[in-house]
């Protein structure tokens, strides 16, 4: 069966699925946009949401779609069960582009970096901001918040990555990068954190104690040109005794996907 093309856009910037729908963004020639969708179970384009400047992330919440959107716009909107989309949140995130966007496990909190340094956790059924914290002087480029709802990492153009601590607002920060982190991942279950970026080099911190890492990918078996994405594949059950297996995928700018 062929694979039907998602078009009209220059360059993807952002992917986020559901499960039952895969939501695709990125800009076109014109300044507006749009985020088209793709029914993964009838295996046919779903439709498109209309929007005033392109997604650079985006992420499902429950039955609402988030986008972090150039112009620095936080929007949201309501999806029915066959895909329809209803507006439920138009607000300004971020001096320049908002550049990245994570949902939290309650699904109502919504955390954005962007160009001017921030990071904010927005509520969408209040439709306001909750938190904001300044972390840097340069853009953000990366924000992901872990399982448990407890840490924010946020990373950019300088390569520190940052974690807060959100029921204290505590900032840990973590150097090691060389240039730009694009992408960050939490673990499924044993709370390190997974960076990566224009040194083509994966660390895995550990958030708790002194500052220490693994690094992964410095030697032949690592990608060749910077990392711009990180996930995690569901957690493998535990065999003969063994723990449980978390495998991390990268995809960079040599057109590789790498597992580990």
């Amino acid at each position: 069966m062929a694979t039907p093309a998602i078009g009209h856009f220059e360059r993807v910037y952002a992917l986020a699925t559901d499960g039952r729908l895969l939501a695709v963004g990125g800009p076109r020639p014109a300044s507006a946009t749009r985020v088209s969708l793709f029914d993964l179970r009838a295996y046919k384009a779903a439709g498109a949401i209309e929007v005033p400047a392109a997604g650079r992330g985006l992420a499902f919440a429950r039955d609402r779609l988030v986008a972090a959107c150039a112009d620095g716009h936080l929007r949201a909107w309501h999806l029915s069960p066959d895909g329809t989309p209803t507006p439920a949140l138009d607000a300004v995130a971020h001096a320049g582009a908002c550049t990245a966007v994570a949902v939290a496990p309650d699904g109502d909190r919504v955390a954005t970096v962007g160009d001017d340094g921030r990071a904010r956790l927005t509520s969408l059924a209040a439709g306001a901001v909750a938190k904001e914290y300044v972390l840097a002087a340069s853009p953000l480029r990366a924000v992901a918040i872990d399982p448990t709802g407890e840490y924010l990492a946020a990373a950019g153009d300088d390569g520190v990555v940052r974690v807060v601590t959100l029921a204290t607002g505590a900032v840990r920060e973590m150097a090691g990068h060389a240039g730009a982190v694009h992408a960050l991942a939490f673990t499924p279950r044993d709370g390190r954190l997974a960076s990566a970026g224009d040194d083509g080099v994966v660390r895995l911190w550990y958030l708790v104690g002194a500052v220490e890492f693994e690094a992964r990918g410095e030697r032949d078996d690592g990608h060749k040109g910077p990392v711009y994405a990180l996930t995690f594949l569901p957690t493998v059950a535990a065999q003969d005794g063994k723990e449980p297996g978390d495998r991390l995928c990268s995809a960079g700018a040599d057109g590789k996907v790498k597992s580990a």
